[in-house]
């Protein structure tokens, strides 16, 4: 996965950017799926943003390759497109494959994806902190979210260098409406469903997150390959 911050957030030049990734990874068939996720217009309005640390980081693109040097390859192409880039190794989990709201090649996903990225806890060893996160956690997210796409991206290696130190990279796909109502965003029809679904959310994650420790970025999200 790639991280990248850029100085320039017009619209243009992410679909630009969009175009670029499909054009460097169309020609490698050892790359069996490619997406790209970036904070353009369409989610200025979402609440959910988190900045842990500053700057927020405003694109992210994910490669699935059979090919470590593919990869690699791609991924040096890609960060002549931005002065500060992060590239991690990860492997990911999908608890929630998205089934509901399926995209094709070039489009954007349904909603907006919101992008989490995690340092460990420093309380907690990290056999420990993936237990939580991923055994008893997991079904919590689930059950209390509207979120139709989950995704846990556990960093395993980091390539080149790398000032931005991260332990996990979490995606959840939200509906439109998750943008602006937190009734949403939590699937709760009225405000008492919403404060038993926001206590239940925020105490399971207080058991491995460190909230001074978290970005959280909303980001539109398109399939390239």
């Amino acid at each position: 996965m790639i991280i990248t911050w850029s100085d320039c957030a017009e619209d243009d030049v992410y679909l630009s950017r969009l175009h670029l990734l499909s054009e460097i990874t169309k020609a490698r068939s050892s790359i069996r799926t490619a997406r790209l996720a970036f904070s353009d217009s369409g989610v200025n309005d979402a609440v959910s943003r988190q900045m842990g640390r500053k700057p927020l980081p405003n694109l992210m693109a994910s490669i699935w390759s059979e090919n470590l040097d593919d990869a690699l390859e791609v991924c040096e192409a890609w960060k002549q497109t931005s002065d500060k880039n992060s590239l991690f190794g990860v492997s990911e989990k999908e608890p929630l494959p998205n089934k509901k709201y399926p995209a094709e090649v070039g489009e954007r996903v349904h909603g907006f994806c919101q992008v989490a990225l995690l340092q460990r806890s420093e309380r907690l060893m990290k056999e420990e902190w993936l237990s939580i996160w991923q055994q008893s956690h997991t079904p919590v997210a689930i059950e209390t979210q509207s979120t139709f796409g989950y995704r846990q991206n556990l960093i395993e290696d980091v390539y080149g260098n790398n000032d931005y130190s991260l332990d996990a990279i979490v995606e959840e796909n939200f509906p439109p409406e998750a943008m602006t109502s937190d009734h949403a965003f939590y699937d709760a029809e009225n405000d008492i469903e919403l404060g038993k679904r926001q206590e239940r959310m925020m105490t399971s994650c207080a058991r491995f997150i460190d909230f001074d420790r978290i970005d959280v970025v909303p980001m539109s999200e398109y399939l390239v390959k």
